[in-house]
């Protein structure tokens, strides 16, 4: 009688134990994914998208001309082009609706490019930045601030990074350990909310490094225990640095 005691006690509790399980195990959701074209475009493609689901990028039209989009979160599409551009190219939009991103003009120079989210929209270059094909001024990152990241290739094909204030001052700066030889220098890819930047830098020897830009100008470079180059693309506002 002991004996079936227990085991009808195991058997009465058992399933009280597994539909507890069942209640506070996480629920996987399903993923759901919306495909969307620009209208009549040859390939649309999306770069950046804010917490209120606003994406841009840009599309390829007939021509193979690039254009640039903004999508609402309700599914409208609106196009637009930097005045005079042979490419426009949006790669981030902010919280409020700011994009930024750059555009290349008829000598195949490199501008960057700010339009605020009543349409207006900004040209911007680093100084020192080149003037000649596939030279110029190029953007990568826009955070809630409107504060701006990217990277200058100048006349010698050497990069530089950058970062645009609200306001327009811009400030340039190499990574110490920088490579001062055509395709090589400093690249930033990205920002967060207080103004801290990450990238990569290629030494004389073409080799990368990561590194942390803070918003006080100071310049850390790192590198993966082990690796053969490191480079950064993200960074989030506790400064935690995602890469390869």
């Amino acid at each position: 009688m002991a004996l079936h005691g227990r085991h009808w006690t195991f058997r009465a509790i058992a399933p009280w134990l597994a539909i507890g399980a069942l209640a506070v195990a996480p629920v996987q959701a399903k993923p759901v994914y919306t495909s969307f074209d620009v209208a009549n475009a040859a390939g649309t493609f999306a770069l950046g998208i804010n917490g209120d689901g606003t994406i841009t990028g840009y599309y390829v039209d007939a021509e193979n001309a690039d254009h640039g989009f903004l999508r609402s979160a309700d599914g409208t599409i609106m196009t637009f082009d930097v005045s005079g551009a042979a490419a426009t190219v949006p790669v981030a939009v902010n919280k409020s609706g700011i994009v930024a991103g750059q555009y290349t003009d008829s000598g195949l120079v490199d501008h960057g490019f700010v339009r605020a989210a009543d349409g207006m929209i900004a040209n911007f270059d680093v100084k020192g930045a080149g003037n000649g094909g596939n030279e110029g001024t190029r953007t990568s990152a826009i955070n809630a601030k409107s504060m701006i990241a990217g990277y200058d290739v100048d006349s010698n094909a050497v990069y530089h990074g950058y970062l645009r204030a609200k306001g327009g001052r811009i400030s340039r700066f190499d990574a110490p350990g920088s490579g001062t030889g055509p395709a090589q220098g400093t690249l930033v890819y990205a920002i967060n909310g207080g103004g801290s930047l990450t990238g990569y830098f290629i030494d004389q020897d073409n080799a990368l490094h990561g590194f942390l830009r803070t918003a006080d100008g100071s310049v850390t470079p790192f590198d993966v225990s082990g690796a053969a180059g490191t480079s950064s693309y993200g960074i989030n506002d506790t400064g935690s640095i995602a890469g390869s």
